[in-house]
């Protein structure tokens, strides 16, 4: 500080009467050049910091040199010196990350996402803290907010989170991760280009998470063994200093693609690694994941002993005071139920569903209620208890914005299509009601909603346009064929611009589908053209299936491509298909009603074919 003020009186000397001037034009001159020659400080979060570093050395350096702070005051000199050097040290610190009680309240934000409270705690984001005001805390706490909506599953709201970040002010790095959460989110929501147009602009080619969703996008594309390779990289570039849940998601995602090529062996292995290093490091959402697939897959095998086995670790991991992980497992235990010898009870659905229930808010609960009923009426059992339920809640469906409103009516209109009134007359009521918005309101309803959506949001637009045809195809009159057709192919050709060959498959399988509807039957023959785009889509199927190995939905291919080729008088192929989906091992409950009804169909016309063919 001497020499500094020695260097003042020189210069006051060659510039006598505007000394201030001079020096205040050197310092502003001197911090331009520096921060012009440092790509750090150019960067917009120190460069802020950095601006107002050199506001408080002026007014300290003017206030020496105009005599209002003595030099000879050491003491106020130290004291100003070390506030500067905390200034620029707590200033660093803030530019990268959160400090003191703003990342204080964040961690223990974090800590609640990762107990799974995210299913409990609606009001987890519903107010941000005052205090969260800079830009590194505010980065920190959006990317929670995109957790929580992950964890929910609501990829479009994580997006738009993820989309709204400033990047300008992102550091390389973080620039990195907010692009490839981006593409996860649009390859969750289906847009697969988009997703892949992300994924090509980043530069470091060796990131695993960048080559764990190049996997996920091969895999999509059935390019299993460059898949492999993918996930390969990403195994041999993940950082020692990780937490474990990249490795955790590697390996799930090494058993599931063992497991589309057939060996389960290996596949179980995979699984079991990513469940044990889930299982490791508590990460709940790897944890429900590995678990259910190895569990799955184990009873799949027949290895009911370990397949228990695992499922009481899993309990035991798991919080059921929880409403997310008491969602997943009362879940789970429905899905293995139906895989399970002794089959799925009504007991057992019911009880957990009054359980689940009573702690589920209102939203939750209609949506509950729905869920429920479907699953009983596919399981064959009695739903009047739910059924009572959602009579008592009926105007609070046709309350709900789209698409909860439409799909849920939906599901309550399935099986009451199915029983035979007067059974109850205030389910007759529900009935005519539901029936009454479907032919009236539906298809505006569904149509206002698909307008509304962003482009990116392709599953769920594909999966409106399929409702739409469902609509059109059952309640606008006289029926068209051929407008219902080409609607689906346009449905089918969205899939295939965006690689989602699964979806395509399951397009040309629901043309088929609708091939043999009743209004295009002549008798019990299928009019002309319906039988030619049958025949033709049932072609594009079967060829695109034989790619598709054992991935997990090719049971329920093999079982509808066996009743559509029966419906084609091609017996040898029915039986074929059939012989396939009974050797997959995955049991016929575990499919809607209408698959088990062509299942207990098939089974019955090809056992009478074969019993008047005996000699």
């Amino acid at each position: 500080m001497g020499d500094l003020i020695n260097l003042y009186y020189l210069l006051s000397e060659i510039f006598p009467g505007s000394m201030e001037i001079v020096l205040n034009t050197i310092i502003i001159a001197a911090a331009t050049f520096i921060a012009y020659k440092s790509q750090s400080i150019k960067h917009p979060r120190y460069f802020s910091r950095f601006i107002v570093l050199i506001i408080l050395f002026l007014l300290i350096a003017n206030a020496v040199f105009l005599g209002l702070i003595e030099t000879g005051d050491k003491k106020v000199l130290i004291v100003l010196t070390i506030l500067m050097i905390l200034y620029i040290a707590v200033g660093c610190f803030a530019a990268k990350g959160p400090i003191g009680l703003s990342k204080w309240k964040l961690k223990k934000l974090e800590e609640m996402i990762d107990q799974g409270l995210s299913w409990d705690r609606d009001d987890l984001f519903s107010k941000k803290p005052f205090y969260i005001m800079d830009f590194a805390e505010n980065y920190q706490y959006e990317l929670l907010h995109a957790k929580h909506w992950i964890i929910l599953k609501n990829y479009k709201k994580a997006y738009e989170i993820y989309n709204g970040i400033i990047e300008s002010k992102l550091f390389d790095d973080e620039k990195k991760k907010i692009s490839i959460e981006k593409a996860y989110m649009l390859y969750g929501l289906g847009d697969i280009n988009r997703a892949t147009g992300i994924l090509e602009s980043i530069k470091d080619k060796n990131d695993p998470n960048y080559l764990m969703l190049k996997s996920m996008i091969t895999e999509n594309a059935l390019d299993l063994d460059n898949a492999v390779i993918y996930l390969q990289k990403a195994l041999n570039n993940i950082s020692i200093t990780n937490n474990g849940i990249l490795e955790a998601m590697i390996y799930n995602n090494y058993g599931r693609i063992r497991r589309i090529e057939g060996n389960n062996l290996d596949a179980i292995y995979y699984y079991r690694k990513s469940a044990d290093i889930a299982k490791k490091y508590k990460e709940k959402q790897i944890i429900h994941t590995s678990f259910q697939n190895l569990i799955h897959l184990l009873l799949i095998e027949g290895d009911l002993d370990k397949s228990n086995a695992y499922l009481k670790e899993y309990e035991d991991l798991i919080d059921l005071n929880l409403l997310g992980d008491a969602v997943e497992y009362y879940n789970l235990k429905l899905e293995l139920s139906r895989q399970k010898p002794n089959g799925i009870s009504e007991y057992s659905i019911v009880d957990n569903y009054k359980n689940l229930r009573e702690r589920l808010p209102q939203f939750k609960k209609l949506q509950l209620d729905c869920s429920t009923l479907r699953i009983l009426f596919n399981a064959c059992m009695n739903f009047d208890v739910v059924m009572d339920q959602i009579y008592s809640n009926l105007d609070e469906y046709f309350a709900l914005e789209m698409p909860y409103k439409y799909f849920s009516l939906k599901e309550i209109e399935i099986p009451l299509r199915e029983i035979n009134y007067p059974y109850c007359h205030k389910y007759a009521l529900i009935y005519k009601r539901i029936a009454d918005y479907m032919r009236t309101k539906a298809l505006t309803d569904i149509e206002e909603y698909i307008s509304s959506l962003k482009d990116y949001e392709i599953n769920l637009r594909c999966q409106m346009e399929k409702e739409r045809v469902g609509v059109i195809k059952e309640h606008i009159k006289p029926y068209n064929f051929q407008t219902i057709y080409n609607h689906m192919i346009d449905i089918k050709d969205i899939y295939k611009r965006n690689g989602m060959l699964v979806d395509m498959i399951i397009t040309d399988l629901d043309i088929a589908d609708e091939c043999f509807a009743p209004e295009n039957l002549e008798g019990e023959e299928i009019k002309a053209l319906p039988l030619e785009k049958m025949k033709e889509h049932i072609e594009y199927a079967e060829e695109s299936v034989s790619k598709l190995k054992k991935y997990p939905i090719v049971d329920e291919f093999n079982i509808r491509l066996a009743v559509y080729f029966f419906k084609l008088k091609d017996e040898s192929k029915a039986k074929k298909y059939l012989e396939k989906f009974e050797s997959g091992g995955t049991t016929i409950a575990n499919y809607a009603f209408w698959i088990q009804r062509d299942y207990r169909f098939l089974k019955s016309k090809l056992r009478i074919a074969r019993s008047t063919s005996d000699p």
